[in-house]
């Protein structure tokens, strides 16, 4: 009632393990006046008998209380194995998928999940020990979409306390007692120790989670505006103006928060900070974007930008159906005319050597750009043309016989002009 989780005529499916936790809230819902529940059970299949005894149990419960039951068999070590991930994640994939599936297709409105004031604290403090912003310090949620957890009110003691007095018989997960997962450590090491210090411990951390949410939204509503006013939008790339950046994000913190989204953590917020206050030219790298300064402004971009291929390419045909460009050659004559647009390249077909390589520029190119006299380094042709740092790392050069004959995009190489003596041109145009 309190949080408005759901009313009296809503269709719950409870997800029931056969632990004291889920059959505790089985029983409150019952005895509430909830008509429309059902019961969800999954056998992981990963303690052998014991699983199967959980099962047992619950189908027992729900007989005992004419409650509907929905039972599912998982093979849990196999799905682990075949998605390369740990059973408790597998488990955690298959039921929570499962869930999903069986409420689209029975019409639940949600779906009841027995997390209880400790496991909020457990939470909270698994979190905070490996490192977590504002968010995960939040705790466990009380709705989430379909999803509501109707115990968060209640400590592990009085579930206990209410088994007892109501006589609700329930199976004890053996690994529960087992000290190798981190929050059964939390649970048998950490938890008693806190509880000397102060006996609510509980209840003061699920205060504290719940007074981070509220103060988490407010800042989530203002970083939101900050995004706004921040970030300026060409195709997939995002520019933002460091006078702009460091008038609107006063620390570490709360540039943490605005830019989480594109997979920041908190060493890699210390790496931005020291581009945004250092040097022009440096990065730093996500799972998913890069950030870059460059000059006055940094550049978001996603990875997939990035991922340009070398291509072998063995005649002109192959180089016309090169995506992205499209190539000819044409015979010289009193009508010929060579165009000057950047986006197209005139060379000599008789100095051209197949195969050539289309590939991103490296450092150490050089070329002798046409028009001037003497070798350049492709970097200082870039960095004198201006070209933004995002662009710079996309340029590809067009080489023959190890010498680059074309910056794409940009200029030829001296070497491979046309000149009076010339009788055939390779015409090619970056569409």
């Amino acid at each position: 009632s309190q949080h408005n989780l759901a009313q009296k005529d809503n269709k719950i499916l409870l997800a029931v393990s056969g632990g004291i936790d889920s059959l505790v809230m089985t029983d409150l819902f019952y005895k509430s006046g909830f008509k429309n529940i059902a019961i969800a059970h999954c056998n992981f299949s990963l303690r052998g008998e014991e699983s199967d005894g959980d099962e047992n149990h619950v189908r027992q419960f729900a007989k005992e209380h004419d409650i509907p039951i929905f039972v599912i068999k998982f093979h849990t070590k196999e799905y682990a194995k075949m998605h390369k991930v740990s059973t408790q994640v597998a488990a955690r994939e298959l039921r929570y998928s499962w869930f999903k599936r069986l409420r689209a297709e029975r019409g639940f409105d949600f779906v009841a999940i027995a997390h209880n004031m400790n496991d909020n604290m457990e939470t909270v403090l698994l979190n905070l020990t490996r490192g977590s912003g504002l968010t995960g310090l939040t705790g466990i949620k009380a709705k989430n979409e379909y999803i509501i957890r109707p115990l968060l009110f209640a400590t592990r003691q009085m579930i206990e306390e209410y088994s007892l007095q109501n006589g609700i018989t329930y199976r004890e997960d053996s690994s529960n007692s087992e000290n190798k997962y981190n929050r059964n450590k939390i649970r048998h090491l950490v938890t008693p120790v806190l509880k000397e210090i102060n006996p609510a411990v509980e209840e003061n951390i699920s205060e504290t989670s719940e007074r981070l949410y509220e103060i988490e939204s407010y800042i989530e509503q203002r970083v939101g505006e900050i995004r706004k006013e921040l970030f300026h939008y060409n195709g997939d790339i995002i520019s933002i103006d460091l006078k702009e950046f460091k008038s609107l994000i006063p620390n570490k913190s709360i540039c943490y928060e605005v830019f989480k989204i594109f997979g920041l953590t908190a060493s890699t917020t210390r790496d931005l900070m020291t581009i945004i206050n250092g040097s022009v030219g440096t990065h730093v790298t996500t799972f998913t974007h890069r950030f870059m300064r460059d000059r006055e402004t940094l550049l978001i971009t996603p990875h997939e930008i990035d991922q340009i291929s070398t291509h072998i390419i063995q005649n002109v045909e192959e180089l016309n159906a090169q995506k992205g460009f499209s190539a000819e050659v044409v015979e010289i004559d009193d009508n010929f005319t060579i165009t000057k647009s950047s986006d197209t390249a005139c060379l000599d077909y008789e100095k051209v050597e197949f195969p050539l390589i289309l590939r991103r520029w490296e450092n150490g190119d050089s070329f002798s750009p046409f028009g001037m006299r003497g070798k350049k380094k492709v970097s200082d042709y870039l960095i004198d043309k201006k070209v933004p740092m995002v662009n710079k790392e996309k340029v590809m050069v067009l080489t023959s016989n190890g010498k680059i004959a074309w910056i794409v995009g940009e200029r030829i190489d001296d070497a491979f002009k046309i000149t009076s003596n010339s009788k055939l041109a390779l015409v090619i145009k970056k569409i």
